[in-house]
């Protein structure tokens, strides 16, 4: 939220960034200055290293994303950084892998590292929102030190711009579009270890519902790409004319996915949704019941131990369910 300190507003940062719906405080003013401070920050990270490394910027389907992203880069260029821009809305968990994991796009151009993401999402708040996030170089959430800098460097700007000769540079800072799908395909098939063959072999009839927001662009993709059917609505970044939904996926917002699933006489169905940045997930079953992602988590978790047979420690997020924590007491874990 925006604090004032002497005359000037500070505008803060907390654990999901800086989120606020009204225009006077998610304009072009604003923008620049939280986005100067950013960049005041990430100079002297290049400055300490002694070496050039790349700010990614990409975001989701809001108005004022698609609006401040471009305008973003374009501050950060000018200030001598070298910009990484999604071509198109992206999902969080995509953005922040591939904060992390840099080298999978971009090793070919030198760069192995990042000094992390700047991201634009309200995530699961109303569309009229505005979000302004920042992920560190592991794809992280930022800490309160780092949000503490921006803080700082709004209330006494530096204005500070790269001294790219002096890192033996003889280009001109640059904004490169890259597209993430392929790395992000490539982590979940190899890495991770999706099983998309079960998923192909089991003939679940799966429904889903992106709410017109970043999902549309993975979950569809990603089962098409391994023969694996889905059926999606609400699959475009355009909203319809009077529509009011909420981009974030509970059992009230979902409508439309609940009814297709009740209509559809298959005995193996699953229904799907992602919020606005797709970090948040709701489920149905197939009989219509809603489960939140905590539900799910517990029921994974249950899956893990008593069918698959996993053992060992357990590790859950600050913000997740503490069934978690019953079923491994349960567990012996």
């Amino acid at each position: 939220m925006p604090t004032t300190s002497e005359t000037k507003m500070i505008y803060k940062f907390g654990t999901s960034g800086y989120r606020n719906d009204k225009d006077d405080q998610f304009n072009d003013a604003v923008i620049r200055q939280i986005t100067q401070a950013i960049s005041d920050y990430l100079v002297t990270q290049i400055e300490e290293k002694g070496q050039l490394l790349p700010i990614l910027i990409g975001g989701d389907t809001r108005e004022k994303s698609i609006r401040y992203i471009p305008f973003i880069a374009n501050l950060l260029k000018e200030n001598g950084l070298e910009v990484f821009q999604a071509e198109t809305d992206v999902a969080t968990p995509v953005l922040a892998y591939v904060a992390k994991e840099f080298k999978q796009l971009a090793e070919s151009q030198g760069f192995k590292e990042t000094l992390g993401a700047v991201l634009l999402t309200a995530s699961h708040n109303p569309w009229p929102y505005g979000g302004y996030n920042f992920l560190t170089p592991d794809g992280a959430v930022m800490p309160t030190p780092v949000s503490k800098q921006f803080e700082k460097y709004q209330a006494e700007p530096a204005n500070k711009k790269l001294n790219r000769e002096a890192l033996g540079l003889k280009t001109a800072a640059a904004i490169h579009l890259f597209n993430p799908y392929d790395a992000y395909k490539k982590h979940l098939k190899e890495e991770i270890g999706i099983d998309y063959a079960a998923i192909k072999a089991s003939g679940v009839k799966i429904f889903y519902d992106p709410l017109y927001a970043t999902g549309r662009r993975y979950i569809p993709q990603l089962l098409k790409d391994e023969g694996i059917e889905i059926t999606t609505i609400h699959d475009s970044a355009t909203r319809p004319d009077g529509y009011t939904g909420m981009p974030e996926p509970t059992g009230d917002n979902l409508p439309e996915l609940k009814s297709l699933l009740e209509a559809d006489k298959h005995p193996l169905k699953v229904g799907i949704a992602t919020d606005g940045d797709s970090d948040r997930f709701g489920v149905f079953d197939e009989k219509g019941n809603f489960l939140n992602a905590n539900e799910v988590l517990a029921l994974i978790l249950h899956l893990l131990l008593k069918h698959r047979g996993k053992h060992g420690v357990i590790v859950r997020s600050q913000a997740t369910t503490h069934l978690l924590d019953a079923l491994a007491k349960s567990s012996g874990l």
